[in-house]
C-alpha cells in the first residue's frame, strides 16, 4: 500500500530519541518523525536507538498499524487501533518546504 511516509524510505537516521511519552526519529535530510501512538520495535538490539545509521527500506500501512522496516532488519511498529492512542495524533511527519503529514 502506498503511504505518504513513503517520503522517508533510503533515508539515514541520524538520531533517535524518547521522550517523556513520544518517540522522535531525526533523518538525514532534516526530516523528523514524531511517534504519539503505542509502538513496538523488533530487532537483534532491542535498543531503539540502534537505528541510528540505518535506513527505511519498506513502509506497510493498514488499518491496525503502519510497520517501518529497516535495513539493520529491524522492524517499527506502530498501532493505529483506538487503544493505541495516547492523543489526537498517531504520528507527524515534518519536512521543510513541505506540509506536515499527520496521521
Amino acid at each position: 500500500m502506498q503511504t505518504q511516509l513513503n517520503a522517508l524510505l533510503s533515508l539515514p537516521i541520524v538520531s533517535v530519541i524518547e521522550i517523556h511519552d513520544y518517540l522522535q526519529i531525526f533523518f538525514s535530510n532534516g526530516a523528523i518523525l514524531n511517534i504519539f501512538n503505542k509502538y513496538s520495535y523488533k530487532a537483534n538490539d532491542s535498543r531503539i536507538c540502534s537505528l541510528v545509521g540505518t535506513c527505511a527500506t519498506q513502509l506497510t500501512q493498514n488499518k491496525q498499524n503502519i510497520c517501518i522496516f529497516f535495513s539493520n532488519g529491524s522492524e517499527l511498529t506502530i498501532g493505529l487501533s483506538d487503544d493505541n492512542y495516547n492523543g489526537p495524533e498517531a504520528l507527524e511527519l515534518i519536512r521543510k518546504g513541505e506540509n506536515t503529514i499527520v496521521l
